[in-house]
């Protein structure tokens, strides 16, 4: 089978479905003392629009995880995950993008990421003419919408729970079995 061809027969891969898992490699910093995932964790770099996501339904979660080590390094502690049609109530798409590695897609914010601005006070509302704040309370309410998934073994395969499993935030039993 030549290069073109293997492509040809994974076409059907590349649309990325609204019911599919969808993930973001974590490291400590990325998370909070509550097990909560932080606004700055789905913010792409500095004047750019993209971040970096995950397909689990095409990785599995031992290549995520080997991908999630690879990307954060000896920092990985795991996944913030999410169902692709939540990560769409925010961002603008999610494309395949496996030029990078099988199972990488673009999540596309629709906007660069400003130059930081003045920190908020706690409860203070984000005035809509300052762009920063402004994609901050888009960067935090696609990372308020993603389960934590804790691995922080040194262990090369996953050992945290089912990556595949439903949780709280999109129909799972309560109280949902995730940290």
């Amino acid at each position: 089978m030549t290069e073109d061809s293997a492509g040809d027969a994974n076409v059907a891969d590349l649309d990325v479905d609204a019911d599919e898992f969808i993930l973001r490699a974590l490291d400590r910093h990325d998370v909070n003392g509550s097990k909560q995932v932080k606004w700055q964790a789905m913010a792409p770099a500095q004047t750019e629009s993209i971040s970096s996501v995950m397909r689990l339904r095409l990785l599995g979660p031992d290549a995520a995880k080997a991908e999630g080590i690879r990307i954060k390094g000896p920092k990985f502690v795991g996944f913030g995950r999410a169902l692709a049609s939540t990560y769409l109530r925010a961002a603008q798409s999610i494309e395949d993008s496996r030029e990078e590695f099988h199972g990488h897609a673009d999540l596309d914010h629709g906007f660069r990421r400003p130059p930081t601005g003045e920190p908020l006070l706690p409860g203070e509302p984000a005035d809509p003419s300052d762009e920063y704040q402004v994609a901050v309370f888009h960067y935090r309410g696609i990372a308020n919408a993603l389960c934590y998934f804790e691995d922080a073994t040194p262990a090369p395969t996953w050992a945290g729970a089912d990556l595949a499993a439903a949780c709280a935030k999109e129909g799972c039993a309560d109280p949902c079995p995730h940290p």
